[in-house]
This record gives structure tokens, sequence and C-alpha cells, in this order.
């Protein structure tokens, strides 16, 4: 509560890293995380952020949700509605760096790639031919912006860096 609400009111001595693990998808309004990011970390420092992401299987999932439960008016009182947060996505982060000229996206990678079940063995066979690596949770993990295997990613991990 306290980094989602007062982030902005924290000052801290510049940081050569920071680390953010499935935290930013519960911070309203990211443009002024990232702008207070840019102001904390060091020249040249590193920023990482690992989160869930919206894409193919979770828009999926999130499809099957919302016809059970999140329709209901019940779901939407604040007493039983606990996912308010919202996922990110490659576009997002790209977005809000490009206000942000000091920050630039250095990498970017999708691990536990998902897919339909009825395509999984022919899938998979193609990712180990094509030198996916493999990612230390199971499965595959692929890197890029623009890499279109992206769609079917549960997770994003952006490396940001303070170019100046």
């Amino acid at each position: 509560k306290l980094i989602a609400t007062y982030f902005e009111t924290l000052e801290t001595a510049p940081v050569d890293v920071v680390i953010m693990l499935a935290a930013v998808h519960h911070i309203p309004n990211r443009k002024q995380l990232f702008a207070w990011l840019a102001r904390q970390l060091k020249p040249g420092g590193s920023a990482f952020a690992y989160d869930g992401s919206h894409y193919l299987p979770r828009l999926a999932k999130l499809w099957r949700k919302y016809w059970r439960s999140y329709r209901k008016p019940a779901y939407r009182s604040e007493q039983v509605n606990f996912s308010t947060h919202h996922m990110c996505t490659i576009g997002e982060y790209r977005a809000i760096v490009r206000n942000l000229p000091e920050l630039t996206i250095e990498n970017s990678w999708y691990p536990r790639l998902e897919f339909p079940r009825f395509s999984r063995k022919p899938v998979n066979w193609l990712l180990a031919r094509s030198g996916a690596r493999k990612a230390p949770e199971g499965g595959y993990l692929v890197g890029g912006q623009r890499n279109p295997l992206r769609w079917f990613s549960n997770q994003i991990a952006v490396e940001f860096r303070k170019t100046s």
C-alpha cells in the first residue's frame, strides 16, 4: 500500500538497480512510477520488472472468469472484487518510456509460454528445434519486443536502463 500510494514522496539516495517482482500491475499510476524511478536511478542504472501480462492465454482465462463471476453485481462491489489490478504489456512499457527520454528498454523476455492443449507437443517440438531457450521453471523463454510468440506468454520481464 505504501509503494502504490506514496512512492512519489519517498526520497532515497540514487541507486544502481531497482527490481520489481510482480509489483507493477498493482500500481495504477505507472507513468508516475517510472518518472519517479528515472529520478531515483543513477546514470547507467538498471530497473527490472517481472510481471504478469495480458496475452492470449490470459485473455482467454479472463473471459472465462468474467462469464463465471466478474459480471455478477456482487463481484463489482468493493468487498468482493479482489482483482482490480491490471497486467502489463510491452506496448504499455514502450509508451511510458517514450515520454521519459532518460529511460530506455534494454531487453525483454517472455517466459512461461502457454499453448492450447491440442498443439502443445508439436509446438514444443518446433520450439526445441528453433533455438528457443529453456526456461528455468520449465517450458521455453523467448526474447525480443516484437517476437510473435510473446502473445502466448503469461509473464513479461523487461530491463530498463537510465541513459543520462
